[in-house]
This record gives C-alpha cells, sequence and structure tokens, in this order.
C-alpha cells in the first residue's frame, strides 16, 4: 500500500549516476507525488494513485501499461543510496526508469485510449521536468520508492 512516493532524478556524466540539489526533490508530504526541474521550481501534481500504478505495476493501481519493479539500480548515485538506505525496512518497491523510457510510454498511452489520458497528463508533468537536464534521454533517470 503506497502512500507517500520519494523521487529522485540522476544525470549520467562521465559514465556515472550522479544526484545533486539541482537535480534532487523528495516529497514528504503523504499522498503527493513532486519533483523539481532544473531551475529548482517545485512542480507538484496532487494525489494521484492511478499515476503511482503506472510506475510501479501495483502501487494502489495496476494498467496493462505499468511498469514492473527493478529494484534499486546496481549503479546508483552514493546520494540516492544514502537517501534510500535511511528509510531501512520501511522503505519499498524501489525502482527506477529513463526519460527515454518515459517518453516511449507517453507514446504508447498516446494510442492507448481513453482510460489512459488522465495518466498521460501526470506523466507529461513528469518529462516537462526531466527534459533539460542532458541531451541524452538515456542518460537521465528516476530512482524512487514508496514507504507508508
Amino acid at each position: 500500500m503506497a502512500t507517500c512516493i520519494h523521487v529522485y532524478s540522476e544525470v549520467r556524466v562521465n559514465g556515472e549516476w550522479c544526484a545533486s540539489e539541482r537535480h534532487t526533490y523528495n516529497e514528504e508530504k503523504p499522498n503527493r507525488f513532486g519533483w523539481v526541474n532544473a531551475s529548482m521550481r517545485r512542480v507538484q501534481c496532487p494525489e494521484k494513485y492511478p499515476f503511482y500504478g503506472l510506475l510501479l505495476d501495483g502501487a494502489r493501481a495496476s494498467w496493462p501499461w505499468s511498469f514492473h519493479q527493478r529494484g534499486m539500480p546496481v549503479d546508483v548515485s552514493e546520494e540516492v543510496q544514502s537517501v534510500s538506505d535511511s528509510f531501512g525496512f520501511e522503505g519499498y518497491g524501489h525502482s527506477h526508469l529513463t526519460l527515454k523510457e518515459l517518453m516511449e510510454k507517453y507514446l504508447e498511452l498516446m494510442v492507448s485510449g481513453p482510460e489512459a489520458k488522465e495518466l498521460m497528463v501526470y506523466l507529461r508533468q513528469l518529462i516537462d521536468c526531466l527534459i533539460g537536464l542532458s541531451e541524452n534521454h538515456g542518460d537521465v533517470r528516476i530512482v524512487f520508492w514508496f514507504d507508508n
């Protein structure tokens, strides 16, 4: 039962994933999904459990288009690993997605019918926040997990 999502963006620089305050945002309010864009302006999306289920199959919702859990990436940045470790056993559902994958999912949702329209709105907000962090969309990713 996911009630709070923690999302960090990472950028691959010289072959290594890194996160910094410029690229990272942790939403502490339950039932909210938040992130920042490159200039640290906060972009808030209200409680949207259906969107949680798109990012991770079974996290409050399940869709034919849901991503499956991947776990924490083996090459996660030290900053994000440290924050994740601080949640201990309360953090669960760890996963990661690249900007390229998010954009491909957006295109898939465009042809998936009316039930996907709401999900497209939230996914577009997330994509807009990540665009511009790197010219290569495969070099930008979100790392996220849930807690109660």
